[in-house]
């Protein structure tokens, strides 16, 4: 019977303590010390451009490699800080799938079901881009920025840029002092996505 009275006790704490008690737009600043149960919330749907199947292809000839890149909106994602703080965000999140130049699958997050996993996560927009954080936990925790920026004369089209955000690896890393460094499974170069659904 206690066990019981723990769980519910348990439930009811967490539903009292993890409510919304503002919602503010999405490309509000996000503030130092922020109010407990903020909801930034997408009320302007700038994240809806973004949303869909991409596809592009880098390289050349037998190296040449094609992206896929499927962009889903969360909405209220609950967010814990160091703090025992929270809030709330409307957030993006990638999924993506590389073939090579024979159609085979090199690297894919598509099963990806949790978007606390997701490699790809963006929280905000600004003018016509759309800012990715770029983890790897598979790849020693790599990171960088994946940008998306909207082409304004065909809405079909997204431009696409990786920025590698260097970092210290630790000798525990299986790329630690290889002189190739580690291989990043998404593009690193600039190329162009064109919406395929």
């Amino acid at each position: 019977m206690k066990k019981y009275i723990t769980i519910i006790l348990t439930i009811i704490t967490v539903t009292c303590f993890s409510q919304v008690t503002s919602i503010v737009p999405l490309n509000h600043p996000i503030e130092v010390n922020i109010t407990n149960g903020t909801y930034y919330q997408d009320d302007e749907f700038d994240f809806n451009p973004y949303i869909g199947t991409w596809q592009g292809i880098w390289g050349t000839g037998i190296n040449a490699k094609t992206f896929i890149l499927k962009v889903e909106k969360i909405t209220q994602h609950f967010f814990s800080q160091p703090d025992n703080g929270y809030y709330y965000s409307d957030i993006l999140i990638g999924k993506y799938t590389v073939l090579d130049a024979s159609g085979s699958i090199i690297n894919s997050t598509m099963n990806v079901t949790n978007p606390d996993l997701a490699k790809l996560i963006s929280k905000r927009t600004f003018a016509n881009r759309c800012y990715f954080t770029y983890n790897d936990t598979d790849l020693c925790n790599i990171y960088g920025t994946v940008g998306l920026k909207l082409d304004i004369s065909n809405p079909n089209i997204l431009n696409y840029i990786y920025r590698y955000e260097e970092f210290w690896l630790l000798e525990d890393c299986p790329y630690y002092g290889s002189p190739n460094g580690i291989p990043i499974p998404i593009p690193t170069l600039a190329i162009t996505l064109t919406k395929v659904n």
